[in-house]
């Protein structure tokens, strides 16, 4: 969905961007389904970010649920969502991963280029 596209959807909704000093810039988001980025996207959505989300699949336990459940945001908010899959390391079973936020912020950092931020 391009960015008229996505302007439009909002106003479908009910949410104005024309008076945002951010009308369109691109962000990415971290979106794992769950409430904190569901807010997160909400926030950037109404602040007239053109939002880009990306999940990452880093062998978590909950990852089908999570993915699934970062596809149903998306849709809701009508942006796009790229899934990532990091491959070539130990799976995570249930619990702290230790460093997970660090990882996946300079991935997310990393992979900024590709999604046009």
């Amino acid at each position: 969905m391009n960015i008229p596209e996505k302007a439009d959807n909002l106003k479908a909704r009910g949410i104005s961007i024309s008076s945002s000093p951010f009308n369109g810039r691109p962000v990415c988001v971290l979106v794992s389904g769950g409430l904190d980025s569901a807010a997160c996207v909400d926030f950037y959505v109404q602040s007239g970010f053109a939002v880009n989300g990306l999940f990452i699949d880093y062998g978590q336990a909950a990852r089908i649920q999570e993915e699934r459940s970062a596809g149903r945001v998306a849709n809701h908010f009508g942006i796009q969502l790229r899934s990532l899959r990091i491959d070539g390391g130990r799976s995570h079973p249930e619990g702290l991963v230790n460093g997970r936020n660090a990882f996946l912020l300079f991935t997310a950092l990393l992979e900024s280029e590709k999604l046009s931020i």
